[in-house]
């Protein structure tokens, strides 16, 4: 989805929805094209894994730009500015 004129990947993964700023951190690869293993984001690039709950990639210390997201019924609603700093 586009929020604000920013490129937003929302993914559902065991019954949660996630939002991330779809361009990654690292080199601007597009995080739709990549996987999800092991509860994290796998960027398509260079393998950059973003933990899907904060967006925090552990072995470079970095996070991706993740969106709180509520689930009300059928709809998702995304927020429209990134959670602030990042919890790893």
């Amino acid at each position: 989805v586009t929020v604000d004129d920013t490129d937003i990947l929302v993914l559902g993964h065991e019954d949660a929805v996630y939002a991330f700023a779809n361009k990654c951190a690292h080199r601007d690869r597009e995080l739709h094209k990549g996987v999800v293993l092991n509860g994290r984001l796998i960027c398509p690039g260079y393998q950059w894994a973003f933990a899907l709950g904060t967006g925090w990639e552990a072995i470079k210390e970095t996070c991706q730009p993740v969106y709180d997201v509520q689930v009300t019924d059928d709809r998702i609603s995304v927020s429209r500015e990134p959670r602030p700093g990042c919890n790893a």
